[in-house]
């Protein structure tokens, strides 16, 4: 008797010791450079390019990222870390100097995950973690759009170029670890601000700037590298670009005091009249969200929807607050007064002495696609009972991203079929122009599955789907993006008023300026 219970202490003991060793080892961080790329990597088939498509070696290819995160002289190992590089790919922890025009490797070092997103291998399209990272000067801003290291998983990259005089320094948040952005609902949102390691003193260099040319659409880059600056130093800096930019329409593209500017264009600025006297005497097919709707608003001739700079000259400061909410919602849009919001046979039309009569079909989509299963079914009775079209814009994703229950794969394959139907059935010789859907930071809308990771991996499935259509294109407005620009502290996922003036000249440079047409 007493043998048998020294053997059940005995394996008790055992049991326990063995349990302890587990817990150990579960609890144990687990070193970036001893787990295997095929554990946490996906298939390969799943992945798909990131925003920005680079042709030739970059200046990040100066940098030895996997040195850099192993040396702990500069970095810990643990918590995160964001820096500028030299332009020979060393690191300072003083600040980098360079010239205007030139570009430079931004690097982020993440510490190790706190959780897996599942406890078995899923496949994932979009990023692993998001990171946030705007570049702050005093008179100029820029979001940079990070790129995770193929072998080195936690660290993150991106060569950026600086294009206006200032010093910079790097505004950056860890919102996301682990694919969490995915299924918002199911995590709780806890940002973590990364500290800089250093900043940028970017100096003028006038006897190198040379005349941009006409931005055009391009079909394989469709992202349009820019940067926010203070109207007043782009005006004094750079008077031509500024005129071609804007003429004398400047108040109408100003958001915080800035503008955006291309990097290697110039957004030439296009009237109303012109992009109506480029269409001519087309009928156009709209289908969208209420984003779509607001693009809409913003191009019709004659009185001016929610313009700010009349508003703001209102004395009356409890009026001119009342009526500036237009400028991140529709409190002021009535049916009676734009009949063709609720009436697709009654156009919003663009005519003028120049023979122009372009005539615009609106057409209201109020669900998600993944959702609305007859949706395709449905645009079709309605394509029947309209004149025949000679270009279709279409603006989908944000209610897709908005959707709660929507993962980035059912968007993928629903939008998938959407399009090859909206190609073969619908429209199947038109010109197609996709919009993208809105750009989203920092933070979450309540009731809503909005991130900042779900707009970009949305985007990105949207983007590499329409490469494989040679007469599809890409209305893309993700790349003028800016933190401070979107809505979200007014809780609505829109960009603001003056940041829909931008989204159309883009649009006019799809239409007007595309050799796909």
């Amino acid at each position: 008797m007493t043998s048998i219970t020294q053997r059940q202490q005995l394996s008790l003991v055992i049991l326990v010791i063995t349990f302890f060793i587990i817990y150990l080892h579960l609890s144990t961080p687990i070193p970036y450079a001893d787990i295997h790329e095929d554990v946490i990597t996906t298939k390969s088939n799943q992945k798909i390019r990131g925003l920005i498509v680079h042709d030739n070696p970059t200046i990040c290819d100066e940098v030895d990222i996997s040195w850099l995160a192993a040396d702990r002289e500069y970095w810990d190992g643990w918590t995160d870390k964001i820096m500028f590089m030299r332009r020979d790919g060393t690191l300072t922890l003083n600040s980098v100097h360079m010239k205007e025009g030139e570009d430079v490797c931004v690097v982020a070092l993440l510490g190790p995950t706190p959780a897996m997103s599942a406890i078995r291998n899923e496949d994932h399209i979009g990023p692993q973690d998001i990171l946030s990272v705007t570049a702050v000067g005093e008179h100029s801003k820029l979001t940079i759009f990070m790129e995770q290291h193929k072998t080195q998983l936690n660290a993150y990259y991106s060569a950026v170029k600086f294009n206006t005089p200032d010093t910079y320094k790097l505004k950056a948040v860890d919102e996301y670890r682990s694919y969490f952005y995915e299924k918002p609902v199911l995590h709780i949102y806890r940002p973590v601000v990364i500290t800089p390691a250093n900043k940028i003193i970017v100096h003028s260099n006038r006897t190198s700037v040379k005349k941009k040319p006409t931005c055009a659409y391009d079909h394989i880059n469709s992202f349009m590298l820019g940067r926010w600056v203070n109207a007043s130093v782009f005006k004094e800096t750079d008077p031509d670009e500024f005129y071609d930019m804007f003429e004398r329409n400047e108040n109408e593209f100003i958001e915080h005091g800035k503008v955006f500017v291309p990097d290697n264009c110039s957004l030439d600025y296009t009237t109303v009249a012109q992009g109506g006297y480029c269409l001519g005497k087309q009928t156009i097919h709209v289908w969208g969200d209420n984003n779509m709707k607001r693009n809409l608003l913003a191009l019709m001739p004659g009185k001016k929807w929610c313009d700010v700079d009349s508003i703001l000259k209102i004395k009356n400061k409890k009026k001119q607050k009342e009526m500036m909410r237009c400028v991140c919602h529709d409190t002021d849009i009535t049916m009676n007064e734009y009949p063709w919001l609720q009436d697709a046979n009654k156009p919003l039309t663009l005519t003028n002495s120049w023979d122009v009569d372009a005539r615009i079909h609106y057409n209201n989509i109020p669900d998600s696609i993944t959702q609305h299963h007859n949706l395709t079914y449905w645009m079709e009775s309605r394509v029947g009972r309209l004149p025949h079209a000679d270009t279709v814009i279409v603006g989908i994703g944000n209610n897709e991203i908005s959707g709660i229950r929507v993962t980035p794969d059912e968007f993928k394959q629903s939008f998938q079929t959407f399009i090859h139907h909206l190609r073969t059935t619908l429209y199947p010789s038109q010109t197609i122009i996709i919009k993208t859907p809105q750009f989203f930071c920092c933070g979450t809308l309540k009731s809503t599955a909005w991130n900042s990771g779900r707009s970009l991996t949305f985007n990105m499935i949207m983007r590499d789907t329409i490469q494989s259509y040679n007469n599809i294109l890409l209305w893309d407005i993700q790349s003028i993006g800016v933190d401070e620009n979107t809505c979200l502290a007014d809780g609505s996922s829109y960009s603001r008023r003056n940041v829909i003036n931008i989204e159309n000249q883009l649009l006019w440079k799809v239409l007007c300026h595309s050799s796909n047409r």
